[in-house]
């Protein structure tokens, strides 16, 4: 993602630019797509000492509670270097913690997000538009796809969680004291 890419960030809403900062992925059903990008990120934040002040989840907007990934999203997640094991599906509603930034797959699911949360828009983002496809950034669900959907899927959002972390870093919020992109 070029640096004419990358978003800027309006400055925190609120408490102690010292906390821990909560990322939140969030797909429909918190089975395929939301469990992957928090398994890539958790990943990534293992193998970068500069994103450990961020924490993450993820929810679904239609998320049964307790439900586990789909066999098929394990598998992908399993091919891909990450595990899902231990995943539960939780509903957006069930979140507890206020979101610093959260990354969507769809732009649909931006208003429902937004009602639910109250969360700002300008601190929602499409995961998609850090890697585009053919410049679409939306990540289509993989939900009733076949085996090769899931895996396209999988590779998409890993490819567009490194490039968000990269720009995670690369705003150096808040050890600098401000949301935007470091100095070229």
């Amino acid at each position: 993602m070029g640096t004419n890419l990358i978003p800027l960030l309006p400055p925190p809403e609120e408490g102690d630019a010292r906390r821990p900062l909560y990322l939140l992925f969030v797909c429909d059903g918190n089975i395929c797509r939301s469990p992957l990008a928090l398994a890539f990120f958790q990943r990534d934040r293992e193998g970068d000492p500069r994103l450990a002040k961020w924490q993450a989840g993820s929810a679904g907007l239609v998320a049964a509670a307790a439900d586990t990934p789909l066999l098929p999203t394990q598998v992908a997640a399993h091919e891909a270097g990450v595990s899902l094991y231990g995943h539960r599906a939780c509903p957006l509603p069930a979140v507890a913690r206020r979101a610093d930034l959260t990354f969507i797959m769809e732009e649909r699911q931006r208003q429902p997000v937004v009602r639910h949360t109250g969360q700002s828009p300008a601190r929602i983002f499409l995961l998609g538009q850090f890697a585009p496809a053919g410049g679409d950034p939306a990540i289509a669900d993989p939900f009733g796809g076949t085996p090769a959907a899931y895996r396209d899927c999988a590779r998409r959002i890993s490819r567009s969680v490194a490039a968000m972390a990269a720009w995670l870093v690369a705003t150096r919020a808040p050890a600098a004291g401000f949301w935007g992109p470091g100095p070229a």
